[in-house]
């Protein structure tokens, strides 16, 4: 498989799971929990573990290079999905996005060095990919407020 190849792939995983949430959490009628709730990042955490235990347990299956190819987007968007679920579009939505995914895949490549084990290596993606996504977030968007950082940046 070429690198466009596994870079189509692996876009093609995260992609879907980005516009659902953006979709559920910006529709929501219920009450969300505070963005500087505790559990917010608990939720992110066990979201990602759960990621990072059932891709584990999937890709074992194949070579060690499927995991750098399936893992990381699968993993990394994990925490993004439960933490944008539980506490509703944050300020950054594309952002946190972006660096819970970069950084499950910056943290599988260097656990692949590191650990052996593919439970080490997942278990790491989605422990970084929650760093980061907590990191980026920033605060609850308010369903009114324009978003000033991506109207600055289009123009």
């Amino acid at each position: 498989m070429s690198v466009a190849q596994a870079a189509a792939l692996s876009t093609s995983l995260c992609v879907p799971v980005f516009f659902a949430v953006c979709a559920a959490s910006l529709s929501r009628p219920f009450a969300r929990l505070s963005a500087s709730a505790p559990s917010v990042g608990f939720v992110a955490l066990g979201a990602a573990t759960l990621a990072a235990v059932t891709a584990a347990s999937q890709l074992s299956l194949y070579p060690e290079c499927c995991f750098l190819i399936l893992g990381p987007p699968w993993i990394g968007a994990a925490p993004w999905a439960g933490g944008e679920m539980v506490s509703g579009p944050s300020r950054r939505q594309d952002e946190s996005f972006a660096a819970s995914v970069v950084a499950a895949y910056a943290a599988g490549v260097l656990a692949m060095f590191i650990c052996a084990h593919l439970l080490c290596q997942t278990l790491a993606a989605g422990f970084v990919a929650t760093l980061a996504y907590l990191c980026v977030r920033g605060g609850l968007r308010d369903a009114g407020e324009p978003d000033v950082d991506r109207d600055r940046l289009l123009g």
